[in-house]
């Protein structure tokens, strides 16, 4: 069983009494795919092919939805603990130059992980 700090829904810490809290096994699948699918390509110095291509083939680009499909669910594929993917919605609004993401896999303990971006 892995532990992590655990994070939440901004990316904070969450201290509760004082304490630091950790995850779960829940937890740790959905907080893997949350930091993941946020990070940048090139944005880490330690590691600049790590992360999602948003500025080069994604956010801004005319590229199909199928294209961006498969980047997200190639992204998915790679974190660890993520038996299946279940459902994957992309919904591109050009007029607000925005994209929403929802995301439902298993885990490897069958667990529902469900994540909105």
């Amino acid at each position: 069983m892995s532990k992590d700090l655990l994070l939440g829904d901004k990316g904070d810490l969450v201290i509760k009494d004082f304490d630091l809290m950790l995850t779960d096994n829940k937890q740790i699948l959905k907080q893997a795919l949350r930091q993941e699918l946020k990070t940048f390509k090139g944005d880490w110095f330690l590691d600049i092919d790590k992360g999602l291509p948003y500025y080069q083939d994604i956010l801004g680009q005319r590229n199909s939805i199928d294209s961006v499909r498969a980047i997200f669910i190639e992204a998915i594929k790679q974190v660890r603990g993520v038996k299946e993917i279940v459902d994957l919605e992309l919904n591109l609004n050009g007029k607000d130059r925005t994209l929403d993401v929802s995301i439902t896999v298993l885990d490897k303990y069958n667990n529902t992980i469900n994540i909105n971006l």
